[in-house]
């Protein structure tokens, strides 16, 4: 087991609960894809989960460490340490290289310039930027950008990926290469936990949460919907 959420719930300021009575468990090199209507907790569930946000009620364990007794430095670290974090918009720095956002990710205790190359190196051929490494973001596709910021991610060798709408600015086509890639490197062992409104995306998934005003749900249409386009999409293989 690698998180377990026990009995959360999360309340905004005038007391507007977000999230209700949450139990969860994720296991080591699952994919999951989390899903509902927009205001429905997705996205504050993933900070929870990353220790961004304290719950209101609720305990939130990461390897058997309770992230709510540990100081906000304390969790800053855990994070650095074992967590990453994709976003939707890239945030990679437009006056950096790609390579110079890559380096943004490794560990500060990394010095040796070799080791640091080859680590770029391989991420940069197993994500398919090699091609831009030395060009800048602006220069880059929506697709490139985010492979770029997938690379910082993983520089520092996490056990845990989170991604917020990771592929919510791309096209078919790139979202395809995207997805690809993150399968991949959860055949590798990688745990993913994948926030998105696309039931292509979710049909990566090993496992759909779905989310409705904030409580677990289930949406039978929804998964039965996704296990089709999963199967189609394998036979396209």
């Amino acid at each position: 087991m690698l998180l377990e959420l026990s009995h959360i719930s999360h309340a905004y300021e005038k007391g507007r609960e977000v999230l209700h009575d949450i139990n969860l468990t994720i296991d080591k090199g699952e994919m999951i894809a989390i899903m509902g209507p927009s205001g429905s907790g997705k996205t504050t569930l993933l900070n929870i989960l990353c220790g961004q946000l304290i719950p209101t009620a609720g305990t939130v364990a990461l390897e058997d460490t309770s992230l709510s007794m540990l100081s906000e430095n304390q969790r800053a670290k855990l994070r650095k340490d074992k967590l990453a974090y994709i976003y939707q918009d890239y945030h990679l720095l437009d006056s950096l290289t790609n390579k110079e956002n890559i380096m943004l990710g490794l560990s500060e205790s990394l010095t040796d310039r070799q080791v640091i190359n080859r680590n770029i190196e391989a991420l940069a051929v197993s994500l398919g930027i090699k091609e831009t490494i030395d060009h800048y973001p602006s220069e880059c596709s929506g697709g490139q950008k985010q492979r770029v910021a997938i690379a910082r991610a993983l520089a520092q060798k996490p056990g845990l990926l989170l991604a917020d709408e990771p592929t919510g600015n791309l096209d078919s086509r790139q979202t395809r290469l995207v997805m690809e890639q993150l399968s991949q490197l959860n055949e590798t062992g990688l745990t993913i936990l994948i926030v998105t409104h696309d039931l292509y995306v979710a049909s990566y998934a090993s496992r759909l949460i779905y989310l409705q005003d904030g409580v677990l749900s289930t949406s039978p249409e929804i998964e039965e919907e996704r296990l089709s386009l999963r199967e189609r999409r394998l036979q396209a293989c």
